[in-house]
């Protein structure tokens, strides 16, 4: 009854946690949205103001997160041994989206502050958004023009990242 409950309260709370395969998808290629995020500025772990736009001429791999999500803190590690192996070509940023109050309680410098120095992240490429809504985690990879090219809910390997990012510069590049 008790874990029943409690994920039914992650599932409200937006927490993803794993989900069934077939919950991707390749973007329109007519999509130069970053997920609502282009134009928007945000705030880095470091203090520095951030455009999505400053990232156009590489793919950008975002992982949505927030500290309350258990899933969330178990895919940092992944998110950290991909970044310190990532190529020029590809860029990982975290978007924290609330902070721990979960939905209404948005991400402040704080909030991505924490996560960055937790998780042992690029303090520059952890964002705080007001993006309570979003269910997390979440992963979005773009293309250099900014395209969403892979939407996923949910955790994923190390392995499938690399995979993903693989075969969408090899279809990019074409």
């Amino acid at each position: 009854m008790k874990i029943g409950l409690l994920l039914l309260l992650a599932a409200a709370a937006g927490c993803a946690g794993d989900r069934t395969p077939g919950q991707e998808r390749v973007g329109d290629l007519s999509d130069r949205s970053y997920f609502g995020a282009r134009g928007n500025e945000r705030v880095s772990a470091s203090g520095r103001t951030m455009r999505m736009e400053q990232f156009e001429g590489h793919f950008v791999w975002v992982d949505y997160a927030a500290p309350w999500c258990s899933p969330c803190n178990s895919q940092a590690p992944t998110i950290r041994e991909l970044e310190a192996a990532a190529t020029d070509d590809v860029v990982f940023l975290t978007i924290m989206t609330s902070d721990m109050g979960g939905y209404g309680d948005p991400a402040t410098r704080s909030t991505a502050e924490s996560w960055a120095t937790r998780h042992g992240l690029d303090p520059a490429h952890v964002l705080a958004a007001d993006l309570t809504s979003v269910t997390v985690p979440r992963h979005i990879l773009f293309s250099p023009e900014g395209q969403m090219l892979f939407l996923k809910t949910g955790t994923m390997s190390a392995g499938e990242i690399r995979d993903v990012i693989a075969r969408s510069v090899a279809d990019w590049r074409g």
